[in-house]
């Protein structure tokens, strides 16, 4: 974080320390009459303003100033451990989470068991060793435990009237729920974090987060992205604070995906900005991610090239990704097909590689069979911009339907509700002045629109509406024609026409 200004904040305790939001670790000191409480509010302090390295080192000094291994887990030496070097606990876990310290194999239930090593009433370091290992069990796709570390951490915090801890939990819950495609609990639980965090002052950082996991969902359930302002707005408050890797994972997810949709000619600058604030932060787990959305933008891998070298990424880090058939590819290599996931959203995009694959070898009664599996769990997710990368396959599909009259229904189904689904304004983006924003919505769906009836579907208004609009489209364009308007509005660059925008994993 820019040291930018002093302030005179204070920290007595490292429980103290922990309650206050990231605004106030800028110039921020100890104060306690206690050496090892000033020590472990300084690894606090560094580890917040960014100086991940440095605070690593102060917590590695600070071990073997109380005799302890640095090398060992701390759990390795409980028999050394009282109620004051308990509290490194919850850093031993904090450096695991983030890569700094190497993997500890040491199972959950343990560091449960060493909570009794703390003081019974410090709810605030509870709730800090629940609240860390909630995102560990989520990694290793135990999304039950994890949501039970969640309950337990908000009890602790709620207990501790520690609000701004308790919206991180609630941040934390919003992943689990994304992983398990349950957008609307996800969002209800982001809701809940962004109003905890609206009673704790200068938590700007903190609210953006919320806000880039609202943008990933966005593009992942509905197929639309945030504008350009908000992106760039959003990505130099996020540089200036610390992130969750994950979260900081999920920024770089809207970015590229955004750009995707929108054609940005910017997308590797802003990757090589994002991946030098990794290397920085030691985020280096997440250079590999990084590789594979590369891989998709210079499409290095065709969704059937069994010859890649995999990159071998876990589930959940494969789902922030809102991998296309690419994204599988580059990841698995030749193995794709043959992996089994736990996560729908996987599961979906590898029955639609297997279907496209099958497509390819034109053997369709076996494109069939993953095709509409795959079909089936976007609809009941809500996977639009899955449907979108992989439209072209979708829609190759349903035309070697039409021309073998094999599952007609079904595919009418996905053509005349599926597919119009994705056909709305892609892009969440400034209303030109000259348009009201309803002219803008119906005038964004004029270049695919085969009908005034289809827009009015898309926009759950009456075909006579859409006349309307369109009345005053013509009027504020000059122009009388449907075609006159699309040109008109592309000139002035109000419209994008179809195939101007790159699409990934297509």
């Amino acid at each position: 974080m820019t040291m930018s200004h002093k302030r005179t904040s204070e920290f007595p305790s490292l429980q103290e320390a922990l309650r206050q939001p990231l605004s106030f670790y800028l110039g921020a000191e100890a104060a306690s009459d206690d050496v090892f409480s000033n020590v472990l509010v300084k690894i606090l302090i560094d580890y917040k303003c960014g100086r991940s390295r440095q605070s690593f080192k102060r917590y590695k000094t600070c071990l073997l100033s109380c005799g302890l291994d640095p090398e060992v887990s701390l759990l390795v030496q409980k028999e050394n451990l009282n109620e004051q070097t308990a509290q490194l606990l919850v850093f031993e876990l904090i450096f695991q989470l983030t890569g700094l310290a190497e993997h500890i194999d040491i199972e959950v239930e343990e560091y449960i068991d060493a909570m009794d090593l703390l003081g019974p009433d410090d709810r605030v370091l509870h709730g800090a060793l629940y609240n860390v290992l909630l995102p560990m069990t989520l990694r290793a796709g135990s999304h039950a435990v994890a949501r039970q570390f969640a309950a337990l951490a908000i009890d602790e915090y709620s207990a501790a009237k520690a609000p701004y801890l308790e919206a991180f939990v609630y941040l934390h819950l919003a992943l689990v729920e994304i992983a398990q495609a349950d957008f609307n609990t996800a969002l209800k639980a982001l809701d809940t974090a962004e109003r905890l965090f609206g009673v704790v002052p200068n938590t700007v950082v903190e609210k953006t987060q919320i806000g880039i996991a609202r943008a990933w969902i966005g593009l992942e359930r509905d197929c639309t992205a945030p504008s350009d302002e908000w992106l760039e707005t959003t990505k130099a408050i996020a540089l200036s604070g610390e992130l969750w890797s994950e979260t900081f994972l999920m920024l770089a997810v809207v970015l590229y995906r955004a750009a995707a949709l929108t054609g940005s000619d910017r997308i590797l600058e802003v990757h090589a900005e994002l991946e030098t604030v990794m290397r920085v932060r030691r985020m280096t787990a997440l250079l590999p991610l990084m590789q594979i959305l590369r891989g998709e933008y210079f499409g290095h891998v065709a969704p059937d090239d069994a010859g890649s070298s995999p990159v071998q990424l876990d589930e959940f880090q494969l789902l922030l990704l809102q991998p296309s058939t690419t994204t599988l590819v580059i990841n698995h290599g030749a193995e794709v097909g043959s992996i089994r996931f736990n996560l729908d959203r996987l599961k979906a995009t590898q029955h639609l590689w297997q279907a496209k694959h099958a497509l390819n070898r034109r053997q369709f009664s076996m494109a069939a069979d993953h095709m509409w599996p795959a079909l089936a769990l976007i609809q009941t997710h809500g996977f639009l911009g899955l449907l979108n990368s992989e439209r072209r396959s979708v829609e190759a599909f349903l035309a070697e339907c039409r021309a073998r009259r094999r599952f007609v229904e079904q595919a009418r189904h996905i053509r005349d509700v599926l597919l119009p689904r994705i056909k709305r304004p892609e892009v969440l983006t400034q209303v030109p002045k000259e348009l009201t924003a309803a002219e803008y919505c119906v005038l964004s769906l004029l270049p695919e629109a085969t009908s005034n009836k289809g827009i009015a579907r898309d926009l759950d208004v009456s075909e006579a509406t859409v006349k309307f609009h369109l009345r005053n489209i013509y009027r504020k364009l000059e122009v009388h024609r449907r075609r006159d308007a699309i040109k008109e509005a592309a000139a002035r660059g109000w419209i994008n026409l179809p195939g101007t925008s790159h699409q990934s994993g297509t």
